[in-house]
């Protein structure tokens, strides 16, 4: 009795852990997206201007009988469109809670591109650029697809606001090379580095 006592209080305290740690994840997400909230705005309500100018445009050519151009327009129109469903789907699925699935092959370039797409307006806004450098053909990594895009996205943000704090300009370096048998992911910038007092904390979990 003592020990299937035990084996339960055990279960239930691993439960409770799990729980822990997805809300800190959870959270630590929230942030992120929330320093990215202003210029998210702008990204998104650039584009809708853009388009309803545009979409002004084909109707003028349309009445004017221009229809080569009008048929222009729309095309604009609907790239601005398409541009606009890509980041609020990446920026759907970076913020979502997501199931603890058995891991999959991934392919890493693929999800440094989405990193690159989401953070796009946050880096102009702090003047910041980026060389990614992820060679074709490179094997797959085992794991899942959108936590690996969030820590993309989170180790180039901090990268990017530390280069900005310290004015650097050189690009934010980020590259996939082979390191048989894994990938290394590589992600470098100009910043101030890390405070010696707190080198010793950087592996404790959930510390910033």
């Amino acid at each position: 009795v003592a020990l299937g006592h035990e084996i339960a209080e055990r279960r239930r305290a691993q439960a409770e852990l799990r729980e822990a740690h997805e809300s800190l994840v959870q959270a630590a997400k929230l942030a992120v997206l929330g320093r990215m909230s202003s210029t998210i705005v702008h990204e998104v309500s650039q584009p809708l201007s853009a388009m309803d100018s545009t979409l002004a445009a084909a109707e003028l050519h349309l009445r004017a009988g221009r229809e080569a151009r009008a048929e222009a327009s729309l095309g604009a129109a609907r790239a601005l469109l398409m541009r606009m469903q890509k980041m609020v789907r990446n920026l759907k699925s970076f913020g979502s809670r997501q199931r603890i699935d058995p891991p999959e092959p991934v392919d890493m370039g693929q999800v440094l591109a989405a990193a690159a797409e989401v953070l796009a307006p946050r880096l102009a806004e702090l003047g910041q650029s980026l060389h990614l450098a992820a060679p074709a053909g490179l094997p797959a990594a085992q794991g899942h697809p959108i936590r690996l895009e969030q820590v993309a996205t989170n180790l180039i943000l901090n990268a990017a606001e530390a280069a900005a704090a310290a004015a650097a300009s050189e690009p934010i370096s980020v590259s996939l090379t082979v390191q048989d048998p894994m990938l290394r992911l590589t992600i470098a910038d100009r910043g101030p580095g890390i405070d010696p007092a707190l080198r010793t904390r950087i592996e404790e979990p959930f510390f910033t």
